[in-house]
């Protein structure tokens, strides 16, 4: 039986590999090709995508210079490390901690090694000033933690307009 999320393990151990780069980047495509179409004002950009849409709208908002809103409510790809600081993996929990929270065998360190490429904490490490970021988090979230969710909104630098929002569930 194979699992639902399969393709989200395709590549995992090495960054040039991974899957979710592979996916940001054709993401980053779409947005070209958007931002060429003359319905385009040239002036603003929205990103907003929930759950792995959310990640994927945090990683590009980062990296393309055109974005000014990113709306991203309880975004996946967040936090793949973070059993390494005593906090829940984010989804997909590419690699499963020992009880001391590291990663146990080679490829559990390598994926651990690879998952900071397309972390979304340090994808918003890279927003700069003049763009709006807006994020949302369920505390009871068992797919997307929320403690991962504060590593985003917590990631982002100072002078970036940002929001955070949440549901009890």
């Amino acid at each position: 039986k194979k699992e639902w999320n399969a393709f989200s393990q395709r590549g995992k151990t090495n960054r040039d590999e991974s899957f979710f780069k592979w996916m940001i980047l054709r993401d980053l495509r779409i947005v070209e090709f958007a931002k060429s179409q003359p319905e385009w004002n040239g002036k603003v950009l929205v990103l907003n995508g929930e759950s792995l849409g959310g990640g994927q709208s945090l990683a590009v908002g980062a990296l393309d210079k055109d974005a000014t809103f990113v709306c991203a409510c309880v975004p996946a790809l967040s936090d793949h490390n973070g059993a390494l600081a005593g906090r829940r993996n984010g989804w997909p929990r590419l690699w499963k901690p020992g009880a001391d929270g590291k990663p146990q065998t080679d490829d559990d360190r390598k994926t651990s090694e690879a998952a900071r490429y397309v972390d979304t904490a340090n994808f918003c490490t890279l927003y700069t000033p003049g763009k709006e970021v807006s994020i949302g988090t369920g505390w009871i979230d068992n797919v997307c933690p929320p403690e991962g969710v504060m590593a985003d909104f917590n990631a982002i630098p100072e002078g970036v307009v940002k929001n955070l929002w949440y549901n009890p569930k």
